[in-house]
């Protein structure tokens, strides 16, 4: 991979980045993004893969059939919903939200970091700010009633 797409970066809160849906096998993955820069299993049964040009980390469990579970991103072309979220200071982000039909974050600070981390629930949607900016973010798989994940995609399916 090289110089990444805009598409690739569009982070789409329950549904994935770019091409990329939660509930996507390993192999579906690498057929669109093709080998990780790396990959590591500091867990069992929890596979992570990285890609180096794209700052971006792909998070697989064993228990879901090793499906795409949850993202993070930290490339600063990084869009959430057309909004490039690395790019203009946080404060800008955040008074874009609700045209974006984004819920209101809840906020939490660490007072031993800078690092302060927004949480927009209904979204599983986290983003990180250290300063004026947000700095990454992390999105996972939706949940339903059930506690079941609610996969936006189920492999073989198109």
């Amino acid at each position: 991979l090289g110089v990444p797409e805009t598409t690739m970066l569009e982070l789409t809160p329950l549904r994935g980045i770019g091409r990329l849906l939660f509930g996507m096998t390993r192999a579906e993955v690498s057929s669109i993004f093709g080998s990780p820069s790396s990959r590591t299993s500091d867990d069992p049964g929890r596979e992570t893969w990285f890609y180096a040009p794209l700052d971006l980390a792909l998070y697989f469990d064993a228990d879901d059939g090793w499906r795409l579970e949850s993202i993070q991103a930290a490339h600063p072309d990084t869009c959430l919903l057309g909004v490039r979220v690395f790019r203009q200071p946080h404060l800008a982000v955040l008074t874009q939200r609700a045209a974006l039909g984004l819920s209101a974050p809840e906020v939490r600070s660490d007072a031993n970091t800078e690092e302060v981390e927004y949480h927009v629930r209904p979204h599983r949607l986290h983003l990180w700010r250290e300063g004026t900016h947000f700095t990454s973010c992390a999105l996972g798989v939706p949940f339903g009633a059930d506690d079941a994940p609610a996969w936006p995609h189920n492999p073989g399916n198109a």
